[in-house]
């Protein structure tokens, strides 16, 4: 999977993440609206259809015991119908309204109870009727008062599921605050955990592969990186260590051909048909050829990384040639003569600067030096 993927995965899950907590907020916040709904809309009805026929039924008893103890009351059938029909009317709202247990049956009673009082009150019935008083007190009055007695019962019915369901939505509310909590917490504990985990996803290799090529220009070629990945990843790791394996195989290579080379350039020079001195730049001896360690007697002396100076104290020919590089000013002529066996031959120096081409062409770099002694004349003594 490439990294563009992963980031474009990545974001996506972000995404998803908030999605899912916005959600489940939503949901929640739903649930509780529904509740609160459903509170207002059924038992407030009930309650208020209650009162409005207790207002009714009040009005229909007044308009009685005003007919049968009022002599001066002028009754008005047509008042009367309305507060009948606006009875009827709220008893029927709350019939299709039954929303708690036991509320269907007081609502019965209320009905059974209006039908009889509504048969009492006719006229029929109300002429037939010698002691209007006694027939108020005795029938009309306790037929009300069942009414109204179930009434007040349907408004405590409604009453108490209200103060219910609001707990219930308390609870609920309380329940939803906690779970959005837990699921808020979790989820931004991820998202934070996702923050600073995938940055490192990036950024640690990219400090891997920093680090190796560093290593790689000091000429460390043993790193490799380990990313067994099927990423971009994944392919730079393959791709670093196969160029990795090259470099080493190449510098295996060069490094051998350099020591074949040094070793026949040091047979040369070992070799070579007149004494000859090779020094670094810091005047210390790297190179001696058979015939210069015989002419200095030195056959005997590991002198390979020794200063030249230090030795040529204690060696008049050598100190002979170094005469130009230590400053030495005891010798007045150019030459210097040995007798051996009765043989005098005689010597002269060269010296020779070696240098390198600088980083910048124009410049020249010194290395070393090649310092030969060249025989002038040998006579016999």
């Amino acid at each position: 999977m490439k990294i563009k993927t992963k980031l474009i995965l990545a974001f996506m899950f972000l995404l998803v993440e908030f999605l899912f907590v916005s959600l489940f907020s939503l949901y929640f916040i739903f649930k509780i609206s529904q509740q609160s709904n459903l509170i207002t809309k059924d038992n407030n009805l009930s309650i208020s259809y209650s009162e409005n026929m207790l207002k009714s039924i009040d009005k229909i008893n007044d308009f009685n015991s005003s007919s049968i103890f009022n002599p001066h009351f002028v009754p008005d059938r047509k008042e009367l119908s309305v507060f009948l029909t606006n009875f009827e009317k709220n008893l029927v709202n709350e019939e299709n309204n039954i929303t708690e247990t036991g509320e269907k049956e007081l609502a019965r009673s209320v009905r059974e109870n209006f039908e009889k009082y509504k048969s009492l009150m006719s006229d029929s019935v109300g002429n037939s009727v010698k002691d209007k008083p006694g027939y108020y007190y005795s029938i009309l009055l306790p037929t009300v008062n069942e009414i109204k007695f179930a009434l007040f019962a349907i408004s405590d019915i409604n009453m108490n599921a209200i103060i219910r369901k609001n707990r219930t939505a308390n609870d609920t509310a309380g329940h939803s605050y906690i779970i959005l909590s837990i699921i808020a917490t979790i989820f931004f504990l991820v998202f934070f955990a996702f923050i600073f985990g995938f940055p490192k996803y990036i950024a640690n290799p990219i400090e891997i592969l920093a680090k190796n090529v560093n290593d790689i220009a000091n000429k460390n070629y043993h790193v490799r990186m380990a990313f067994n990945t099927n990423d971009e990843f994944g392919q730079i790791s393959k791709a670093f260590n196969d160029i990795v394996v090259r470099l080493e195989d190449y510098n295996r290579f060069e490094t051998e051909t350099l020591l074949e080379r040094k070793e026949l350039a040091e047979s040369v020079i070992r070799r070579m048909d007149e004494p000859v001195l090779i020094l670094d730049v810091n005047q210390n001896i790297i190179l001696v050829s058979i015939l210069a360690e015989e002419l200095l007697n030195l056959n005997n002396v590991n002198l390979i990384n020794k200063s030249a100076s230090e030795v040529a104290q204690q060696n008049d020919l050598l100190r002979f040639m170094l005469r130009s590089l230590i400053q030495d000013s005891s010798f007045p002529t150019n030459t210097f003569t040995l007798t051996s066996n009765d043989i005098k031959t005689t010597y002269t120096s060269e010296m020779h600067l070696i240098t390198k081409p600088g980083k910048n062409s124009i410049l020249i770099v010194p290395i070393g030096y090649k310092i030969s002694l060249k025989k002038l004349s040998r006579s016999f003594d």
